[in-house]
């Protein structure tokens, strides 16, 4: 399991740590867009969606994909990633949007990315080995944006 903790209370800057405390990444959100720079294993990933508005969120090793997730309707909170061959869908678990839940081929229940308190933004990723570790994170990343969008909405 990792868990993703914001540096303060206003930080779009997530520290995520194993089980255990150890540092594995950070993820930086853009404020502006719908973005984020990736910190893993010593490289710097860029995490962008291919236009403004519309086209797949990537996540990129200088301009070379690694990942790519795809929201097939502008109505519903889901998104198909194409990891290692392999489409995941990550999708609401409960209409509240508190825990999102990870499908693999053939429906297979690969986990799900929680925030376990209403009051903290702390997240916890709680998937399958099965999930490369750079998945996980790019999983995050669009967890974290649907949460943003969640949020945006209902202060206006």
């Amino acid at each position: 399991m990792l868990i993703a903790t914001p540096k303060s209370v206003w930080s779009q800057h997530y520290q995520v740590t194993s089980a255990t405390g150890e540092p594995i990444a950070e993820l930086d959100l853009s404020m502006l867009k719908e973005g984020a720079r990736l910190h893993y294993q010593g490289k710097v990933y860029r995490i962008e969606r291919e236009s403004l508005m519309r086209g797949p969120w990537l996540l990129l090793d200088g301009d070379t994909p690694v990942f790519e997730a795809n929201k097939p309707s502008l109505m519903r909170n889901r998104f198909l990633v194409m990891v290692k061959g392999a489409s995941l869908e990550l999708a609401p678990k409960t209409w509240m949007m508190r825990r999102f839940g990870v499908v693999g081929p053939d429906w297979v229940d690969l986990g799900e990315i929680r925030r376990p308190s209403w009051f903290r933004r702390k997240v916890e990723i709680d998937l399958s080995d099965l999930v490369p570790e750079q998945a996980q994170l790019f999983l995050l990343f669009l967890a974290v944006v649907i949460w943003r969008r969640a949020d945006v909405a209902a202060a206006s």
